[in-house]
């Protein structure tokens, strides 16, 4: 029985992967395609919907029910992570459904998902491909001055570079994509670039391989990001691994495996476990590699991994065969023989029929000659056929799985606008409400109040000439009387205010912050400039009352000495844009906590047909933009 050996890294393109992983696989797949069996294998590998995991319908179910964006972009990070490793051809589709959805929600996001899409054809192999799309990314980057995206490209071209195996240009840009993201404080992605110039320096077999990783490591741990940190420590077990310095690795990937489950990394938990098995097997420690091979067998299931059920069957046949178990390691080698034992038939058969027709007469070598042609022809045809066959089932497939994705899309518009129509009703009755409250304020309580105090005013001064002691009281009371005025005045403007309807966003705005920031000693700034003549009325009341709920944020959290806001038309649409120099405030979390702040803001923005994004300002504070179509 022969033994193979079995090292998993997360970060090495897929030629990499399956020849140091699987030579048994690779050694099968080869004697099918020489047997023409190749036109089977691509029926049955690359059919993405067949036999999913539970753990991939979980994956698809949390993307198809993301209810915004933000939601639908996270879920899409594990989708398409899970598919990377697992089936290329899926990734591609997940990116560009993906992407699609980008270019309607988030426009400046497209060119971050094309630089997955371009990853995935690097792990294809399909190097002129990636470029073509890298190449017009960085040219973009560099000429809008976008230092995020050229970073991105920057890492991606290293990765491809890499696998030309041409490592000096792989460095350079790797050691330029670093730099970068260390200066944007990009923590994640400094991780990724550590981890591509680990993998340049791989080839030449120096510590500065292991040296990177260390600092990858180092970053995922200072900054907490533990699903790069189980990652990372995997990789290192594999540096180990490849040395020889089996006990080191080991603890690298029992300390990745935690981390792993943790996260519930599956993909990743699968890696671990299988490495820690087949250390524990170059060791010939077979008592101790048997529990994590058992343990990484329901993981590779549950998410797919095929290819780890294989190396778990080919450690668990090694180990049965050492300890004279020999009945499971004939169990365990059973369905990776099979085809094997197949196609030595086959090649026996053709081996005698060579023997008989070299010592067999002249007419027999014809014979045989003919029969071997005809042979070929049956093959041929057969295998026509089964390309014929499999070329419409494919084509069958891909009409059916677009026209259910088109119809899935317009259910799914549908029911966007039915909820769309239901949030513009519950918002429209809202703002009718607030005005219906602040006219009974201005036309009821407030001129009660009016006349009261000029009865009021009446009053104290007869008071003032009977009784001269009491003018002090009624001074007092008085100014009671037009504090209680005023601040019915303001909750009138508040609930609807009256600037907005005269005058326009702009004024209303200005007035609005003069009002909101005047009793708290911040320096506000406004700034409006290419706005239309005319906006409608909602989007004025929407981008105010967004306005409204920023600044009270601000005020609330930011603990910031300057607020400054813009409002401008940028192209078809128009921008709220408010920056502070505050501490910051994490809206993901608030978002999260079901802030109802927050979620005003987000549904209002949504009624409008618009989005609501917050970025870090430099060096500290908070850049809030809505962005809505006019």
């Amino acid at each position: 029985m022969k033994k193979h050996g079995a090292i998993f890294s997360k970060h090495d393109t897929p030629h990499l992967f399956k020849a140091i992983l699987y030579p048994r696989v690779l050694q099968l797949n080869t004697l099918c395609i020489r047997m023409g069996m190749v036109v089977a294998l691509w029926l049955f590998g690359y059919i993405p919907m067949q036999g999913q995991s539970a753990y991939e319908r979980e994956l698809w179910n949390t993307y198809n029910t993301a209810p915004d964006f933000p939601a639908k972009k996270t879920a899409f990070d594990k989708l398409e992570k899970f598919y990377r490793l697992f089936h290329l051809d899926s990734a591609l589709v997940v990116c560009n459904q993906f992407r699609e959805l980008a270019a309607q929600s988030q426009p400046d996001y497209v060119p971050f998902v094309d630089l997955r899409i371009a990853a995935t054809y690097t792990r294809k192999l399909d190097l002129e491909k990636a470029g073509g799309i890298l190449i017009p990314i960085l040219e973009k980057a560099e000429q809008e001055r976008n230092n995020s995206l050229r970073a991105g490209a920057l890492l991606n071209l290293s990765n491809l570079n890499r696998a030309q195996k041409n490592y000096p240009m792989a460095l350079q840009r790797g050691f330029e994509a670093a730099a970068i993201h260390e200066k944007l404080q990009d923590w994640r992605e400094l991780c990724a670039d550590y981890n591509a110039i680990a993998s340049a320096y791989a080839p030449s077999r120096t510590d500065s391989n292991l040296l990177y990783l260390q600092k990858a490591l180092a970053v995922s741990e200072q900054h907490q990001l533990p699903d790069v940190a189980g990652t990372v420590l995997n990789n290192i077990g594999v540096s180990f691994h490849i040395k020889g310095e089996m006990d080191k690795a080991i603890s690298y990937y029992k300390r990745a495996s935690v981390i792993d489950k943790k996260t519930d990394d599956r993909y990743g938990l699968c890696f671990a476990l299988l490495n820690i098995g087949h250390a524990y097997r170059s060791q010939q420690k077979w008592t101790e590699a048997k529990p994590w091979f058992d343990e990484a067998m329901p993981v590779c299931e549950s998410c797919g991994n095929l290819e780890g059920v294989g190396s778990v069957k080919m450690g668990l046949a090694d180990i049965y065969e050492s300890l004279g178990d020999y009945k499971s390691a004939l169990a365990a080698q059973k369905k990776l023989s099979a085809i094997d034992q197949q196609l030595n038939q086959q090649a026996y058969g053709r081996a005698t029929q060579t023997l008989e027709a070299r010592y067999g007469s002249e007419k027999k070598e014809r014979e045989l000659s003919e029969q071997r042609a005809e042979n070929y022809r049956q093959r041929v045809a057969l295998f026509s056929l089964l390309a014929a066959l499999a070329a419409a089932l494919i084509f069958g497939y891909l009409f059916y799985n677009r026209f259910r994705l088109r119809k899935k899309a317009e259910l799914d518009a549908a029911i966007i606008r039915e909820q769309q129509l239901g949030l513009n009703a519950v918002i429209e009755a809202q703002e009718a409400e607030r005005k219906r409250i602040a006219k009974d304020l201005h036309d009821g309580i407030a001129q009660e109040l009016v006349a009261l105090k000029l009865g009021f005013d009446a009053l104290g001064r007869r008071i003032g000439k009977i009784a001269p002691e009491e003018s002090a009281r009624m001074e007092d009371l008085k100014n009671q009387l037009d504090s209680s005025c005023t601040e019915v005045r303001s909750i009138a403007h508040v609930m609807s205010p009256p600037m907005l309807e005269q005058h326009g966003l702009a004024p209303s705005l200005e007035l609005l912050l003069r009002n909101t920031l005047q009793n708290v000693g911040l320096q506000a700034d406004l700034y409006a400039h290419d706005l239309p003549e005319h906006l409608d009325e909602k989007i004025e009341i929407g981008l105010y009352r967004i306005a409204q709920e920023l600044l009270n944020n601000v005020v609330k959290h930011a603990n910031a000495a300057r607020v400054m806001i813009e409002l401008y038309a940028a192209g078809p649409e128009l921008v709220l844009r408010v920056e502070d120099d505050g501490m910051g405030y994490n809206f993901e979390e608030a978002r999260k906590r079901g802030s109802m702040g927050l979620l005003n803001i987000l549904s209002r923005a949504g009624a409008l047909g618009g989005a609501f994004v917050t970025e870090s300002n430099v060096p500290h504070g908070t850049v809030a933009l809505v962005r809505i179509p006019v």
